[in-house]
């Protein structure tokens, strides 16, 4: 039997999704993505489910985009429909109203470090390679740059994306890109920060999400109005259900 490429495990309210490709190490196939997809849309509509965790298999967590598909990409429908299986890939995390945490091991490397640095936190092992290698492979870094944009800004995003070189752990962790924690606690951190979120109401969770989604795109008075609206709206909901309980 075929083994899955994703992973499916169940810890109380958390839902732990991991990547199943070791051979390939844990690259990020066209099967792979539309299965993420489609866990995170069953995440969704599972109430049960309050917080994610994003891991991998084998050595690493992903060494990103599956580079044997990617060579057969040869016209522009196919590219562009490649173009936009993974940016929703990417913004998967990002969009899911449940805390989602990334898991990194060995390593996490183009599109792979891009998954994780849209979570809403990364737990990485100190040993770990980081990295968003594609202009050495002669690509155009495209869809990754947004996430390491907003966390870094302008000129960090574009030395490490225009050069491709290892980003060592600890200035990761200086940047606020990951947390570093030795390697064989980095499971037991992940599990524990996402249980510690997993009992937190879900509707308090996915109104702080939506929130930092939009006021991180704000100016300073809009993202207050933002925040005003989203205070309102959380109050009024914490009413609704003291009024039904």
């Amino acid at each position: 039997m075929t083994e899955p490429s994703v992973l499916v495990e169940t810890h109380g309210a958390v839902r732990r999704l991991v990547l199943n490709r070791p051979e390939q190490r844990n690259a990020l196939g066209h099967a792979t993505i539309e299965r993420m997809l489609d866990l995170f849309a069953e995440i969704e509509r599972d109430a049960g489910v309050h917080a994610v965790i994003l891991a991998g298999t084998g050595k690493g967590f992903s060494a990103g985009a599956d580079l044997k598909e990617a060579k057969n990409l040869r016209d522009e429908a196919a590219i562009a429909a490649h173009a936009e299986l993974m940016s929703r890939l990417l913004l998967a995390p990002w969009r899911c109203s449940r805390p989602v945490v990334a898991e990194v091991q060995g390593f996490a490397l183009g599109a792979g470090l891009g998954l994780a640095l849209a979570c809403d936190a990364v737990f990485c092992a100190e040993d770990a390679r980081l990295a968003f290698p594609e202009v050495r492979h002669g690509m155009v870094p495209a869809l990754v740059a947004p996430s390491i944009l907003a966390r870094v800004g302008h000129a960090r995003a574009f030395e490490i994306l225009a050069t491709g070189r290892e980003i060592a752990v600890a200035r990761a962790a200086e940047w606020e890109l990951v947390k570093a924690v030795p390697a064989e606690f980095v499971a037991r951190e992940a599990m524990g920060f996402a249980s510690e979120v997993a009992a937190v109401p879900p509707h308090l969770v996915a109104a702080l999400k939506a929130l930092l989604r939009t006021a991180g795109s704000l100016d300073p008075e809009a993202a207050m109005e933002a925040a005003r609206g989203a205070n309102v709206a959380g109050k009024l909901t914490g009413l609704r259900a003291g009024a039904s309980a």
